[in-house]
């Protein structure tokens, strides 16, 4: 538009962009008669226009939203002329995450908000966290008075680190009653991909049962939910669930005055220490823990760790228990969580250690790396980009 266009999103008050974009839309349709929502988004980044028309809307509107639901609206009316029946979406993501003052969206706009800056540790309506507040409460509630169709993409994982625990059950379940709540008629929870990644904390494969029940009736009682949770546990590791059921209690009430975010840091990592913007990807990508590393100085497992024998103890009494070399699989693979934290968020001073004390420490974290490998563990996003 003009020099002070920044790149990586479009000027959407240009009516050339408005033309351009619409009359592909319009085409992806007309290839694909079958679809009923069609997808226009922002770029995941935060380099919005910043000319004098995109900016003077923008500040009238009191959100950068401003723009873009204009913009939206623009292209959904010309889109029902043809398509009456489909919706066009777009995301509430970070610039664009707080609703318009003034313009609402039309009845044929789905705003999918996202929830990336959210703490996932508590809900997004407790107000006693210092990090939600009345933050995403209060805009979720905007946005419902501002469109007629609202989803919801939301985050049930760490991507800086895959094989710590998250603790977010208590929060799931408030959440996806409280999105209901707020009329959102489809909610997208983003984890890893059990294709690609295995790791996920210390019960992830439960995580995404209870999403998949949620889904279907954000409405549950209390006694359904631990119905639901019971059930999976006693089916998935057999006679000891009751061991794993009180680790997720421990871990819930270790990190109660925590905040944990979607990339929340838990280690020392490199990809936390480089200030270059343009290797920062390239030293994420190829990062490995390392034997010797040093513990993240505030992580938010800070608890846990300090009382890491009793967390294992959980998962050795249910394993003492269990029947079958499955369920014996799963409590060995879940309880790398706690094998990654011993190994690498704990203190290990090599100069204060025995020439057998550091033998044993290597030999665990060369055994460690060795079954990462075995059941696909990666250890944060950029890692598993690549291949082992």
């Amino acid at each position: 538009n003009d020099a002070k266009l920044m790149g990586g999103q479009l000027c959407l008050t240009n009516p050339d962009v408005l033309r351009i974009v619409t009359e592909n839309l319009l085409k992806d349709l007309r290839e694909h008669p079958e679809w009923q929502i069609i997808d226009f988004s922002q770029n995941d980044n935060t380099r919005y226009c910043q000319c004098d028309r995109c900016a003077a809307v923008d500040e009238e509107e009191g959100s950068h939203a401003g723009t873009l639901i204009r913009f939206i609206n623009a292209v959904a009316e010309e889109i029902e002329k043809e398509f009456p029946n489909v919706l066009v979406q777009t995301f509430a993501y970070q610039y664009t995450r707080k609703a318009p003052k003034i313009t609402k969206a039309r009845h044929n706009v789905l705003i999918r908000y996202c929830t990336i800056e959210a703490c996932f540790r508590h809900p997004l309506t407790d107000e006693t966290c210092t990090k939600n507040g009345t933050i995403f409460s209060d805009e979720l509630r905007e946005w419902k008075d501002k469109c007629h169709q609202i989803s919801v993409w939301d985050y049930s994982v760490n991507y800086s680190c895959f094989a710590a625990p998250f603790p977010n059950l208590i929060a799931l379940r408030e959440n996806l009653r409280f999105f209901a709540e707020c009329g959102a008629t489809h909610v997208y929870e983003e984890d890893t991909s059990p294709g690609s990644n295995r790791a996920g904390g210390a019960y992830p494969e439960l995580k995404a049962y209870l999403i998949s029940k949620l889904e279907w009736n954000p409405y549950m009682s209390d006694e359904e939910y631990e119905s639901h949770m019971n059930g999976f546990l006693a089916a998935y590791y057999g006679k000891g669930w009751q061991e794993i059921k009180k680790y997720i209690e421990f871990e819930h009430a270790m990190t109660a005055d925590r905040h944990f975010g979607c990339f929340e840091r838990v280690d020392s990592s490199a990809i936390h220490k480089c200030d270059d913007g343009a290797r920062w990807n390239e030293i994420a990508e190829t990062f490995d823990p390392k034997a010797y590393q040093e513990p993240h100085p505030n992580s938010p497992l800070s608890k846990l760790v300090d009382r890491l024998d009793e967390a294992e103890a959980f998962y050795d009494r249910a394993y003492a228990l269990a029947e079958t070399e499955e369920q014996r699989k799963h409590i060995t693979r879940n309880k790398m969580a706690f094998d990654y934290l011993r190994l690498f968020c704990t203190p290990h001073d090599k100069s204060s250690m025995t020439a057998e004390e550091q033998a044993a420490y290597e030999i665990a974290v060369q055994d460690y790396l060795r079954k990462r490998t075995e059941y696909n563990f990666f250890h944060n996003l950029f890692t598993a980009r690549r291949k082992h």
